[in-house]
């Protein structure tokens, strides 16, 4: 049953405040028990906390956490409201809610605070003793012995649990952060009721004696049900999933009118703010219904992930330890609390596979993400294509390995077919190939596929490049076996999340939680491989994430290593004549068709991914499948695509490139096509992310969103190399279009990228005048530097030399250097070239009156100067200079002082 709201005795009630109606419904509760200091026994109170000290520091003594069955425990939803304060940068906390569910009944209410700053905040001691002294008059609980055990829980719950008063004393060091969150504890936390009753007390003083030298202790469980809801739900999301749908604030109110909502419609408030919490009390008990019920868990684990976790181990067959490779050993320490040595097991990695796990962490890369395309688009029809359950598919492919067979190899045919496989290459690709096949780790910049190069990959990367004729050396490499090929180690959780998944309804509770709990696993496989640090709520310091009980090396790198594979196999195969648009971990876009046969899916890891799909799936269901189509698209970077061109009855396309949409955005479609088209050098953008932990528990500050300006990256990556530029129209709009090319190896990718980075703080890449200024700037700083020519910057009649408006400063260019090689060649008399033909002031002179300002003095000094050859690049800006010169010079033995390899373009464009 619902709690009313009496108006007769408020708790807190409402300062007046100049422009706000106060006469405001308030929620009344009888109070039970003394607020009185006198009763508290001052000497009894410093002998508790000195023999508690004492026994903390010897060791000797520790609060046992208590086992409690979740089936039989109220669950306590709750929520706070809010609104921020601009000007001071906080939260002004208003209402907190709560809804109490308890043996098929509950109760809910909201308490309305008496001060809109800090003091006008509850204890939480004193929030959670009013709401069970509800709940239990309103016979929803017996009594305090229902609430011996309390499970509380609210959607981002840092936000809630941080609005109470003396919140960051009472529970910072007690709680552990998980993913941005915070979860119950390391001890749950212990409200003491009869010193609630006493005074209103801080956590470090709850152990405080009644009258009879009694205590009375509720523990409570803390759950976060983002961690515990799907991927991307907000809590409006969550209250649909269960069938209680979130209120909305009804114009002309708003979040950040909360204050003039709860008191000019304070009825209306009272149900927006109560909803939340019947919503998390709701969600909460549907958890522990999944969990104990359905799963058969004793207690609801933190997070999807944990849940899947628990769950495969309850139906792993075989020894775990064995399986995953771990053993147990005995360890000998000496106990403080029996004074004598005592033996305990303890679980280690097994020595065999320690030996070859740093192997395979070093082999451990995340999916294929790059774009092959940079712009606007031909039109066309673009089809976006997935491979469906990717990496839960192949977790299918595992089984226990067995390390005693385990051996080193450099013979690449060992590593192929259905075994394990990891090996330090070196690669080469020859030809020109669209699709390259073996990734390099750039480090933050994540994987670039080169054309030759040093690797650590898994053996179907290398099967994959072996069939693709690239030549591969391998440095050292290790290959084993299966201990039983028939075992597969996931395939009956697999087994189990599709089948339960198939029983119910899509979109239903049930139906999103196994799929959730499936997705989730593969992740644990390598939680922790990666030296990543986390804040620490309790000690405030960084800690680097822990690994997962199933953390496994050796099977994360098979995993990946075959995403990654199966992606490259697939686009191999697509004909020349048809685009290649980007790749994303386990999908890619293309013109290809295939349903008209153009993506081949036979190959030797295509029928591995195939036999492991069906093993979870019908026969007759295909490994790649079509999400998306448009007729047109704005290929932006890596994980940028945007459609420009819809196709009706066909699903769009768009990947944001980290951009994050503006409130009230309403086609979010038109608003990144917008952006891309209409960007511009040094264009700002507003971010809004929410507090971090270590922001929010170092600085004890509310759970706000923080505003963040940086400047705006919509341009290429550099992944691959930009070649074939044209312009494309748009409704008008003009825009450049260019395929790429692999780089030759890491360095060059590197250089270029960092040459690009540089160029860019004054460029956007939008038409061909930039794409101009950009190769004109890349191939004189690439082909001048290694060589001793300086490259120089341009100065103004002043001497000085010429910058932007934002200081940068303005180098000479391809002609520049092709003026000074020229003068240099010209006083040295090379290249064909005669210096007693023209004098120097006269030189001088005609390239200055051409626009290419000369003095006398330099044509004098590159008499001495050092002259080299092969350093041109071949650009529209060398080409309009050297025809000039051969106007002048037709005896001008040109070709000496250009790129050799590009001659046979400098011919071209000469005749062009």
């Amino acid at each position: 049953m619902i709690e009313s709201i009496n108006t007769k005795q408020p708790y807190f009630s409402i300062s007046p405040r100049a422009g706000f109606n106060t006469n405001m419904a308030m929620p009344s509760f009888e109070t039970a028990g003394s607020y009185s200091n006198n009763s508290i026994d001052i000497e009894a109170l410093l002998t508790e906390k000195r023999n508690a000290l004492e026994e903390q520091l010897s060791g000797k003594k520790k609060r046992q956490r208590k086992r409690h069955d979740m089936r039989l425990s109220p669950i306590f939803g709750f929520d706070t409201e809010y609104q921020y304060d601009e000007d001071e940068d906080k939260n002004t906390v208003i209402a907190y809610s709560y809804c109490i569910h308890y043996d098929g009944q509950q109760c809910s209410g909201v308490f309305k605070v008496k001060q809109f700053d800090e003091s006008g905040r509850m204890k939480f001691d004193k929030f959670f003793v009013k709401a069970i002294e509800a709940a239990i008059k309103a016979e929803v609980l017996a009594g305090w012995e229902d609430a011996e055990h309390v499970v509380m829980a609210a959607f981002m719950i840092r936000a809630d649990l941080f609005s109470f008063s003396g919140a960051f004393k009472d529970f910072k060091t007690r709680l552990d952060g998980v993913r941005k969150s915070v979860v119950t504890i390391k001890e749950d936390y212990a409200v003491d009721i009869e010193a609630v009753y006493n005074r209103g007390l801080d956590f470090s003083e709850q152990k405080l004696w009644d009258k009879n030298r009694n205590r009375r202790e509720v523990d409570i469980s803390f759950y976060d049900l983002m961690l515990l809801a799907p991927a991307g739900f907000n809590l409006k999301k969550v209250g649909e999933l269960v069938g209680l749908p979130k209120i909305d604030i009804e114009a002309p109110y708003s979040i950040e009118r909360m204050i003039e909502f709860m008191l000019e419609a304070p009825e209306k408030f009272d149900e927006y703010s109560i909803r939340d919490s019947e919503i998390a009390a709701l969600y909460m008990e549907k958890m522990i219904e999944f969990c104990c019920d359905e799963l058969g868990f004793s207690s609801v684990p933190y997070t999807i992930g944990g849940i899947g976790v628990k769950r495969f181990k309850s139906l792993l067959e075989g020894d775990f330890n064995e399986v995953f490779g771990f053993e147990e050993i005995k360890e000998t320490v000496w106990s403080h609390k029996k004074a004598k040595p005592v033996t305990m097991k303890k679980r280690v990695v097994s020595l065999l596979r320690s030996i070859f796990e740093q192997f395979a962490i070093e082999g451990y890369h995340g999916g294929r993400n790059e774009s092959f395309l940079n712009g606007l688009s031909p039109k066309g029809r673009w089809k976006d294509y997935d491979a469906p359950s990717c990496y839960t598919t192949i977790l299918n492919r595992l089984r226990p390995l067995d390390f005693e067979s385990f051996r080193t190899t450099k013979n690449p045919q060992d590593f192929v077919g259905d075994k394990f496989g990891v090996a330090y290459i070196k690669f080469k690709h020859h030809g020109n190939p669209r699709v390259t096949t073996l990734p390099v780790n750039a480090g933050s910049k994540g994987l670039f596929y080169v054309k030759e190069g040093e690797c650590v990959v898994g053996s179907s990367e290398i099967e994959v490049a072996l069939n693709a004729g690239v030549e591969i050396e391998i440095i050292q490499g290790v290959v084993g076996d299966w201990v039983d090929p028939n075992n597969r180690i996931f395939l009956a959780f697999m087994q189990e999340v599709r089948a339960e998944r198939n029983n119910y309804e899509t979109g239903s509770f049930e139906e999103r939680m196994w799929k959730e709990i499936g997705n989730s696993l593969y992740g644990k496989l390598a939680q922790g491989l990666r030296k990543r640090a986390v804040f620490d709520t309790s000690s405030g310091l960084s800690k680097q994430i822990p690994q997962s009980p199933i953390t496994n090396p050796l099977f994360a790198l098979i995993v990946t290593s075959d995403a990654r594979a199966l992606m490259t196999e697939m686009m191999l195969s697509i004909p020349e004549e048809h685009y290649i648009g980007n790749v994303t971990t386990d999908g890619f876009t293309t013109t290809a068709d295939l349903d008209k046969g153009e993506i081949n899916l036979n190959g030797a890891i295509c029928q591995r991914f195939r036999e492991c799909y069906h093993m979870i799936e019908s026969s007759d269901k295909e490994i790649l499948v079509k999400k998306h189509e448009v007729a047109r698209l704005n290929f932006m970077k890596n994980r940028g695509q945007e459609t420009v061109e819809f196709i009706d009855g066909e699903e769009p396309i768009q990947a944001r490139a980290g951009i994050t949409l503006p409130k009230g955005v309403e086609d979010k479609h038109q608003y990144m096509r917008d952006l891309y088209f209409n960007r511009y050098v040094g264009q700002e953008i507003t971010t809004k992310h929410l507090i971090s932990n270590r922001e929010m528990f170092i600085d004890e500050r509310d759970f706000v969103s923080v505003e963040r300006t940086q400047v705006m990256n919509l341009e290429w990556d550099m992944k691959r190399e930009l070649v074939n530029p044209v312009e494309m129209t748009h409704d008008g709009v003009t825009h450049i279009f260019c395929e790429t090319v692999p780089h030759k190896n890491l360095d060059e990718a590197m250089e270029m990228r960092a040459r690009f980075d540089g160029w860019r703080v004054n460029h956007c890449l939008k038409r061909l005048s930039d794409w101009e200024s950009w190769e004109d700037y890349w191939l004189t700083t690439r082909l001048t530097l290694p060589t001793g020519i300086r490259y120089q910057f341009l100065k103004g009649e002043d001497g000085k030399v010429l910058k932007t408006k934002d200081g940068q400063k303005i180098g000479e260019g391809s002609d520049g250097i092709l003026r000074r090689l020229f003068i240099r060649a010209y006083m040295q008399n090379c290249c064909g070239l005669n210096s007693s033909s023209v004098e120097r002031k006269e030189l001088a002179e005609w390239l200055t009156d051409n626009g290419y300002i000369t003095t006398a003095n330099e044509v004098r000094g590159a008499a001495r100067a050092l002259f080299v050859e092969g350093v041109v690049p071949v650009t529209d800006k060398a080409i309009k200079l050297l025809h000039l010169l051969l106007e002048r010079f037709p005896e001008f033995e040109y070709q000496a002082l250009f790129d050799p390899e590009q001659l046979d373009e400098l011919e071209r464009r000469l005749i062009a």
